[in-house]
This record gives C-alpha cells, sequence and structure tokens, in this order.
C-alpha cells in the first residue's frame, strides 16, 4: 500500500477482522461519503493478495468501475482485471477482479475468498442475491456503503453484522468533511398532490410539480447571491434539467446538462470541463448521486425533493470533500433539510429496522 491508512480505517478493518474470526461471513461497512471506502477496501484486497486469496470487487456503473481501478492502481495494486461487456482491460487471470453487476449476471463466475459489494445498499435486488450472495457462499462479503437503507423499508438482512467505521462528527472534526451551509426559499414547489410510489414522490407527478418557470428561476436567482463557483445540481427529470441549464446560460453562466442517456465520453468531457472550471453549473438527473468525486464543486443546488434519506445524503455527500478550507453550500429547493435533518448529522443504522 503506498497510501497511509487514517485511524478510523485502521479501526474499522480491525473491527471487520474481528467479526470474521467470530464467524461472520457477510458484513456491511458504512462510512459517510468521502470517507474513503475504497481505500479500506484496497487495503483488505491488498493483505488478501499477500496470501494467495483472490479478491472481487463489485459496482454497478462504469464510472465507480474506472474509480476502483484508477484508485487500486495508485495504491500499487496493478494484478487486475475488470469484467465488464466490451471492457478492454479484461484479464480473468488476474486475482483481483473488478466487476460490473450487470455483466456478472450474463458470465460463468471465478470462485473468490474475498468479495467486496460497493453500494451496497442496492444489494436487495435480485442481481445481487442472485450473482453475489447465492453465488459466493463461501466467500467474506464485505458490503460498502455510506447510507445503508432504502427508501422502500427493505431490510439489509443479507448482512449479519453491521460496522460503522466513523460518522459525520468524527471525520468534520478530524478535517476529513467539510461541514456545509444551508440555505432555503420560500418558493418551495407545492407538493399536495403529487403522489407516492414505492416509498418516493411519483416522478411524473413531481416533474409536473417542480418544472416550472418561477421555481427555476429562483434558482438561479438564490444562487446568484453567492459568489460564483462550481456547481453540481440535481433535477427531476431530463426536461427539468434541461430547463434549469437553459435558465442558466440565459443569464450568462456556462452549464451543461448530463443524464443516463449521455454518451460516455460526452459525459466524461462535461465533468472534465467542470473541473477545470471552463463549464460553472452542471445539472444532472440520478448520475452524479454516487461514485463521482469533485473537491473543487463546493455549490450544490437539491432542485428536488425527495423523500429518500439516502439520496438526500448522497446528493448533499457529493461537496463534503475538503477543498482549499472552502466551506460548501447547499441550495436545498425541495424542503428536504427540513424533512431529513441537515446532511451531516450522525445516523443511527440498522439491518433490520427501516
Amino acid at each position: 500500500m503506498k497510501a497511509a491508512l487514517r485511524p478510523y480505517q485502521v479501526e474499522a478493518i480491525e473491527q471487520i477482522r474481528a467479526a470474521i474470526r467470530a464467524g461472520k461471513r457477510r458484513i456491511l461497512l458504512t462510512v459517510p461519503t468521502g470517507g474513503g471506502k475504497t481505500l479500506t477496501a484496497a487495503s483488505m484486497i491488498a493483505g488478501a493478495l499477500a496470501r494467495g486469496k483472490r479478491s472481487q470487487f463489485v459496482a454497478h456503473r462504469k464510472e465507480l468501475i474506472d474509480q476502483t481501478v484508477t484508485a487500486f492502481a495508485r495504491l500499487g495494486i496493478t494484478s487486475v482485471g475488470v469484467v465488464r461487456a466490451g471492457d478492454k482491460r479484461r484479464d480473468p487471470s488476474q486475482p483481483i477482479q473488478v466487476s460490473s453487476i450487470q455483466t456478472l449476471a450474463n458470465r460463468t463466475q471465478q470462485d473468490f475468498d474475498l468479495v467486496f459489494v460497493d453500494e451496497a445498499h442496492r444489494s436487495n435486488a435480485k442481481t445481487y442475491l442472485e450473482h453475489v450472495f447465492a453465488r459466493h457462499k463461501r466467500a467474506i462479503i464485505i458490503g460498502l456503503s455510506a447510507t445503508p437503507c432504502r427508501g422502500d423499508g427493505k431490510p439489509l438482512d443479507m448482512f449479519d453484522e453491521l460496522i460503522v467505521g466513523a460518522k459525520y462528527s468524527e471525520l468534520i472534526a478530524g478535517g476529513y468533511l467539510a461541514a456545509p451551509l444551508g440555505y432555503s426559499t420560500p418558493m418551495l414547489p407545492d407538493l399536495s398532490t403529487v403522489r407516492t410510489t414505492a416509498g418516493e414522490y411519483n416522478q411524473a407527478d413531481l416533474e409536473d410539480a417542480v418544472n416550472r418557470g418561477a421555481l427555476i428561476g429562483d434558482l438561479y436567482t438564490q444562487w446568484a447571491k453567492h459568489p460564483p463557483a462550481r456547481t453540481v445540481a440535481f433535477a427531476v427529470s431530463v426536461a427539468h434539467s434541461r430547463a434549469i441549464v437553459e435558465r442558466f446560460v440565459a443569464e450568462g453562466v456556462r452549464a451543461e446538462h448530463l443524464d443516463g442517456t449521455t454518451p460516455e465520453d460526452e459525459r466524461a468531457a462535461i465533468l472534465a470541463r467542470l473541473a477545470s472550471g471552463e463549464t460553472t453549473l452542471v445539472s444532472n438527473v440520478g448520475v452524479l448521486c454516487e461514485g463521482w468525486d469533485l473537491p473543487s464543486c463546493k455549490r450544490l443546488i437539491v432542485a428536488r425533493p425527495t423523500k429518500s434519506l439516502a439520496l438526500w445524503l448522497q446528493m448533499a455527500g457529493r461537496i463534503l470533500r475538503p477543498h482549499d478550507g472552502e466551506i460548501p453550500i447547499i441550495l436545498d429547493h425541495g424542503g428536504n433539510w427540513d424533512r431529513h435533518g441537515a446532511p451531516h448529522q450522525d445516523q443511527e443504522w440498522s439491518l433490520t429496522a427501516k
């Protein structure tokens, strides 16, 4: 390992090892967004490699796979193959495989001694249950999640041990995360006719409630009250996101849109322009909630209400990594801070309770 672990990461690994010695085989590690779950996993994978063990790291999106491979390489872990359709890094002979869950559903898998599941709050999905938990009955499986909860209330009881590697208060006190300032607005969407579907606001109803000229104009008005800064916005739908970008561009702000259909090379170029400062604002729909990291982005526009605590924490977590002493600013246009509480408050998690 070429990077030193933080004290709480060392302690988390010791807790995981103690759980394994006690007979636990399915362990969920939770650490807030930005707390370094990948580095913690990499340290354990390096240790397993030194003992001749095989490891797999499972993720659900290309960005997460690419970031994991890059992070491993920076730490000197290069004995890595990638299991993803069409990926040129495919090498089944390597003792470490970084795998797309979608591809695993269509491939014959090898046996592994240690399996990590990224964004493990997704583990209740059929693909994970069948192609990770049922397939690797003899392996140690370690889930990683900043938000071990689900909007539908289903428990994460496929795990038999929950380890809290760190809490927000600890990471903020240690300088590993930055506490944000939150700003609301009196111009909130009318949610009185918005139905609830599967524990979340109905998509079509919510789009109708938020995609209105006055509300979109208020996004710019509130944003302009603060010094210009790299900004990420979370919208309800593609139409909503494009309307946000159109309004900011009309005000002379360099803004771009991306969503799940944006081609990979175009998506990378958009985010590179945000990183360089060529673009000031990127509005997205469900793309940057997980696995995206740009510490210099210190402004967040939450242009959507959500009933999901996990989604609220994932969105807010995008801008909490420290950068040059800047204070992250969250512009909450959905009443989420009042609904769920401050995104950096400590949470009490459970594998069984809703």
